[in-house]
Order: structure tokens, then sequence, then C-alpha cells
């Protein structure tokens, strides 16, 4: 809506983003910015909330609104100046993450495993997605400066939209995912373009930094001072660094594309600067694989410069590897060699890595499998934003012993233990002496978190590889199903093409932020639930800075934890209060909390604190709210079955259901695995663990002699909302096959 004195002309503009139909990220402040008459006083409503500002010389204005609580309603945001209105209207607030790099996370949903059962669902307007375009709806904004502004409109979630090239597949299947898990709206805002490489997508001042201690800084300097180079003709031959590109454009020499370094951050990224976003999403890589572990020093700088561009030392990156392809016959190592520089990101504290080893398709550079990329992300960000307790990084190679012809590698992120995705031996390990020649490997699970590799042609081993070829799809995942990340324990450059020329041992150190002097802060408990604990604490100085809350499960109370494997971050607010959810009922946690000024200085952390979570609902009470009487006797007995569904009351407590309204499937399905023969799985969906019963899934072959274990089944997935098991015999290999479930009381 625009009012306007009869024959003037428009100068109030809102940037694109806070246009109709936008997500507003929740609990942060909000900058609202845009442009207007030099001079003039411009005034914000929104949700209540009305702030002023006055537009520069530019014309440039710029207000904040205090943190907003998330609604899934719909209201106006106003903007005014004495002569102008402008009304957005279907301002949402919840989640919103911003998505960017090349043809993998630009690739839309309509192009995904499962458009069709995503296009057949309802409309979802809590799900919405920001384009980043120009005027012409192209996503090629390349300019040689920073840009202000960018085009794009906000679609929600429906089938017409959902069809649209301009949503990300990546972003659907990650936003959708969080909305159902946080029941807040969430955005995305995507700025990816296809065939590009990470040199395009850092602004200039990244070329500028230098890393004590990587040799590989040199090449940011080389980016900005290369020359160019002609042919005797005087045509350009190469087209050097940025310094060198820009005097080609200026000269007429050279096209501004998307060739030119840093031309899509300053269209697609620097227009967008300051938003107000939880955190990103980094899918770039196959245009940068022959980089090496150059990327890794690519990647940091992107990160570190977007990270100052937003002022957000802590802005949260979400990086994901590139699938397996094969990109030439035979393979080459370059893939290997960009994933172990993607891995290395997790030297740069707030980084998370996620896997594709499992999700790519050897004849597809852009692979389908899109959901699962989007909900591993999901995943990450749950855990790493959001404090829920779940497994969603890759098992990451911790250590190796030589022990005679044998070497066991340790791995951390197993969840509850290591296994076999396709319950086959394990794939895609290779095993080398000191002449450095791998051989084919035979690779076993001997313990949770440790694989023990061995060769018969290898006597004297001294190094152990996995996944490393650009085509490898290795079957080794933690309990979560998510694949282990390919490494490598040796540092000699093979002696064939694609071999690293970086050593990994010569990466600098982890950042180590220093811990300023002063008084702690001081924590203390508020409230606590059944699955959430209230803290409140004391902030011992007015710098600004954001909250790091870490806590752990313990065994009692004031029993300090040697790990502290679970944290969240928490605003700088008044008053000091954070609430930490999706916690385990009837467990003792410890909490503690310190303050991060940046990156590199942090605060002393405070004395734990402890709580025990609220006590379930148990078995005899249980009976008694849903059958009248505590004492398991005739229809409240275990195995009565009170609503005869077919499932007896033991079942229907382990599983979250009524005994007294019949649930003829109860939550439970069962199939078989695809390709032929397959096995048999059971699938139950259940409520939220009961720490009284046990529920355990049988095999037969004969319906007299059951069995149950790791040696006849393989548990798929074993959670607070899912118990998964699959037959460790095909199904008609050896005659029928038969599971059952079964629930038993200590």
């Amino acid at each position: 809506m625009f009012l306007l004195p009869c024959g003037a002309q428009a100068q109030l503009r809102l940037f694109s983003t806070f246009g109709s139909g936008a997500v507003l990220q929740r609990e942060m402040p909000v900058p609202v910015w845009g442009w207007a008459r030099p001079g003039d006083l411009v005034t914000v409503a929104f949700a209540g909330q009305t702030v002023s500002g006055r537009a520069a010389a530019d014309g440039r204005w710029k207000v904040i609104l205090d943190p907003l609580d998330a609604s899934a309603t719909g209201r106006n945001l106003t903007v005014s100046t004495p002569e102008e209105t402008v009304t957005s209207t279907d301002i949402l607030v919840g989640e919103v993450w911003f998505c960017s790099g090349q043809s993998n996370m630009a690739e839309p949903v309509n192009t995904s495993d499962t458009y069709a059962e995503e296009r057949a669902r309802p409309a979802n307007p809590l799900i919405r997605m920001f384009r980043s375009v120009d005027a012409t709806g192209s996503v090629n904004t390349v300019f040689t400066t920073p840009q202000e502004n960018i085009s794009g409109t906000w679609l929600s979630a429906n089938p017409t939209n959902l069809a649209s090239t301009l949503w990300s597949a990546t972003g659907y299947y990650f936003s959708r995912r969080l909305q159902l898990e946080l029941n807040v709206p969430v955005g995305i805002i995507t700025s990816a373009v296809g065939a590009t490489s990470i040199q395009i997508w850092l602004p200039a001042v990244a070329l500028d930094r230098s890393y004590p201690g990587d040799p590989n800084s040199r090449f940011l300097q080389r980016l900005r001072d290369d020359a160019a180079t002609f042919n005797a003709d005087g045509s350009v031959k190469t087209t050097g660094g940025l310094r060198a590109q820009l005097a080609l454009i200026a000269e007429g020499k050279l096209a501004v594309t998307k060739n030119v370094y840093c031309t899509l951050y300053n269209g697609q990224i620097a227009p967008h600067v300051g938003t107000a976003v939880r955190g990103v999403l980094w899918y770039q890589g196959e245009a940068n694989r022959g980089d090496g572990m150059r990327y890794f020093t690519y990647l940091r700088a992107l990160i570190d410069s977007w990270r100052e561009a937003w002022a957000r030392p802590d802005l949260p990156f979400h990086v994901v590897q590139i699938a397996p392809y094969q990109y030439s016959t035979p393979p080459s190592l370059n893939s290997p060699n960009l994933w172990e520089a993607q891995l290395n990101i997790l030297r740069v504290p707030g980084t998370t890595l996620t896997t594709t080893l499992d999700a790519g398709q050897l004849t597809n550079i852009h692979p389908i499998f899109k959901k699962t990329v989007g909900e591993r992300l999901a995943s990450q960000a749950l855990r790493a934003q959001y404090g829920r307790n779940i497994v969603s990084e890759p098992p990451f190679y911790l250590s190796h012993q030589v022990s005679g012809t044998n070497i066991d590698v340790k791995f951390r992120n197993v969840g509850t233990g290591l296994m076999a995705r396709d319950a086959q031996p394990l794939t895609w390990f290779t095993i080398a002496g000191a002449d450095n020649v791998f051989q084919a490997a035979t690779a076993t699970i001997i313990a949770p978190d440790t694989v023990r590799v061995t060769s018969a042609a290898v006597n004297a081993p001294t190094n152990v590889r996995f996944a490393w070829l650009d085509t490898a799809q290795p079957n080794l995942v933690n309990s979560g199903g998510i694949p282990a990340a390919a490494f490598r324990t040796d540092t000699y450059p093979p002696a064939f093409p694609g071999g690293p020329t970086t050593p990994p041992n010569n990466l600098p150190a982890p950042v180590t932020p220093t811990v300023l002097s002063g008084s702690p802060p001081v924590l203390a408990i508020n409230t606590v639930t059944a699955t959430t604990a209230r803290l409140t604490w004391s902030d011992p100085d007015n710098l600004t800075k954001t909250w790091r809350i870490q806590y752990a499960p313990v065994s009692a109370i004031n029993e300090t934890p040697s790990v502290w494997p679970n944290e969240v971050a928490a605003p700088d607010a008044n008053p000091e209060v954070a609430t930490i959810p999706s916690l385990w009922s009837s467990r003792n946690y410890a909490f503690r909390i310190r303050a991060e000024y940046s990156s590199t200085s942090v605060g002393p952390w405070s004395s734990p604190v402890w709580a025990t979570t609220g006590t379930r609902v148990m078995l005899p009470d249980w009976r008694q709210i849903n059958l009248s009487t505590a004492t398991a006797t005739g229809m409240s007995a275990d195995n009565a079955d009170a609503d005869a569904d077919g499932w007896p009351n033991l079942v229907e407590y382990a599983l979250g259901t009524s005994p007294t309204q019949r649930n003829l499937e109860a939550g439970i399905t069962s199939g078989r695995t695809v390709p032929p023969p397959g096995f048999l799985y059971l699938q139950v969906k259940r409520g939220t663990r009961r720490p009284d019963v046990t529920l355990r899934v049988e095999t037969s072959g004969d319906l007299v002699n059951w069995a149950s274990g790791p040696t006849t089944t393989t548990v798929m997935a074993d959670t607070d909302g899912e118990l998964s098991v699959r037959d460790n015999t095909a199904a008609g290999a050896a005659g029928p096959r038969f599971m059952r479930l079964k629930a038993s009381t200590p």
C-alpha cells in the first residue's frame, strides 16, 4: 500500500527482504532499512513497536526493532515519512536462515526424488523462501562493487510455488524439518548460483587476510595480485587476480561475469549484510575440486569475512561436503582432497560439517537426494542452535593404533555405535605399509566406536585410508544413519595426479580464545520441568557479548563432568535468562556458562550448577490414569488387551498409545528393504522413551525359535520417537522370515 500526495514521486522504499510475506528472525534485534528523501524522519511500526530514524545524505535509513517473539499470525509492517507510507503485509516472526553456494544449493525442489510427495502436501504458509535475483529475475547478479539492493519476493510453500525453479531443494527440506520440530515459521534467504567457485563469493577485503602458519594464505594474496597474461596477438590469456581483472574490465577487455572474483559477493551477499538470521548453510565445492587444502583457506576467509560484515563473530556456518561423482575415468583423488579441506573447517569455531557420501549419484553431478541433505542440515541446527540432544554429526576419525597386522581406528560421534547401513561388510577401507602402496582391506566393527582394518597383502601396516576416491560410496554409518567422513592417516603425497601438495599436519592450529581476567558469571537454576531447565545468571560487565551455555548429564548432583557434550548460545539480554529444551526426563544435569566477546576473546566459565529434571509418569500411575487401578490384575494386567485392538497393555504403555481406544496399527510399520531379496524391517513410532519398560524386536524363521541381538538384527534407530530394527537374514534366503515386537519390564 502506498499513500502519496497527488503528483509526488515515491522515494520511500524498503529493502526487498522486508516486503510482504517476509519472515523476521525471532529473539534477536531486527534491523530494518531502506531509502527515503535525505533528511526525512522515517518511522517503522510493527508488533506494537514504533521506532524512528533519519535518512542520511544518500537517502539510506535504518532502524532496529527489539527482539520479537515468534508469531505465525501475519501482521503489517508500516514505514512512513511525513509524506509517504509503505506497508508490507503478512509478516511472520520465526527462524531465518541464509542459504548460499553453487548449483547443489540452487537445485530446485522439482528435481528432487521426493518432489511428488512434497507437491501433494497441503500448503504450509509457515515455510517461506526469498530468492535473490536481479530486476529481470536472473540469479546472475554480478557486480564489481558491493551493492545495496537486490530484487526478489517471498514465496510460501504450496504446490504451485514448489514447482518454481527458484526454490532451493536443500533449503526447502531444511526449513520443512525445522518448522515441524520447532513449530514456528521458518524463512530461508537463498543466494546461490550454479557453476561458481568460492572465489566469486569472497568479498574483496577477504583477499587481504593472512593466517600465520597457513602456507596457503599466499593464495589469497594471489587472488588479489596475480598479473594478467597475454597471447602474442595481445588477446587475454589469463585474467590474473582481482586487481588485474578490474583493470581489464575498465579497458573493455573482460566482461563482468561470474568468473570475475568477488562479483557474486557484491551482487548476492553484500545487499543482505546485516539481515537478522540465525545462521548460514553453505553447499559448494564442485568448482574447487582441484584446490585441495587451499579450499580450507578460502572457506575460512569466507566465514571470517562474512562474520565481520554481519558483525556476528559467532554466526553459525553449516557446511555440506560435496557428493561422490565420477568426474573422470579412472576416478581421481580430487574429491577426497577437497573433502579433507572441508573437514578441516571444523577448526573454525561455530561450524559443522554434513557428509553426503551416501547421497550422491556417480553419473549425476546434481544428485536428487536433497531431502537427505536438507534434513541432515536441520539436525545439525537442531543440535547446535536449538539444544536438541540428537545424533547429527558424522562419525569422524579420532585416532588409530597399529597392532600386528591390524590397524584399529577409533571414531567420535558414533551415537550408540557404528554399523553398516546395508548390513554388509564394511567397504572403502584401504591399508598401506612403509611403501605407501594402499591395498584393499577388510574392515570389521570390533567396538561401538572402533573399526579393525587388515589386509593379507600388507604384513606391517602403517596407515589407513577411508573413502579416498572421487567415487567412494562407503556403508559405514553411526546409529543416526549418518555416513562417516572420508579420512587418511598418512601425510605422504601420492606419486600420481590429484595428490595433495600440503599435508594436513601443516595446517594452522585451531584458534584458542584468550580467557580474560575478571569475575565469572553466577549461574542459577530458575525452574525445571520434565524436559527443560530455565537458567538465570549475573552479567559481570557491560561489554557486548553472547553467552555460551554448556550442559551434560551426570550420575549424581555435584558431579562435575569431564566432557561437556551439549551447548547452546544465548543472546546478551536483560534479564539474563535462557531455557534449555529437549532434556531427558528424570536425569541429573550439570550446567555452566561463560561470556564470549569475540572468536578470540572469552570470559571464565562459571561454577557448575545442577538440576534434576522432572519425573515421567511411570507404569503404576499410567494404569491408574488409564485403567482406574495401579494393580496389574484383570484387564489392567500387562498382557491384557483392554481395548481388544491386538496390542497388550504393556505395549500400549511403551508406545504411548491409549489402552482404551483401539489403535489397530499403533504406529508400527513393516516391510522389506530394497533391492531384492531385501531384509525385513519393523519400524515403531513411539512417544517419549519409557525408562521402566524395554521394547525388543525378535526374529524367527519358524515362529517357534525367536532371537534378538546384534547377531540377528541391526538397530537402525533407537530414539525417543522411533525404534527401527532390521533382520540380518535376507528374506527368502533360508525360508520364511518373521519379526515380532516384545515389551517387558525389568
